[in-house]
């Protein structure tokens, strides 16, 4: 999904840039730049779900530490 987000605005670069050139260079490096962001924000969403899975290696933290793990990735991941 990320990679056609990535590959349309290069394919409306073609179309607009008789139109008006300066505003089609900024439509593709608004459009790259949140690519980058969007990966970041699901890095962190998966983190949470590694977090909740229950998985062995977690039993060396509390539960309240895992929580309050999750609660801070659900705070930052809202920030953004």
């Amino acid at each position: 999904m990320l990679c056609l987000f990535l590959i349309l605005p290069f394919i409306l670069f073609d179309l607009f840039k008789e139109v008006n050139r300066n505003v089609a260079v900024f439509m593709v490096v608004v459009a790259a730049s949140s690519v980058p962001i969007s990966l970041f924000n699901m890095v962190t969403m998966l983190d949470i779900l590694s977090l909740l899975s229950g998985a062995e290696y977690l039993n060396a933290y509390s539960a309240e530490k895992i929580e309050a793990k999750v609660m801070l990735l659900l705070q930052h991941g809202s920030a953004i």
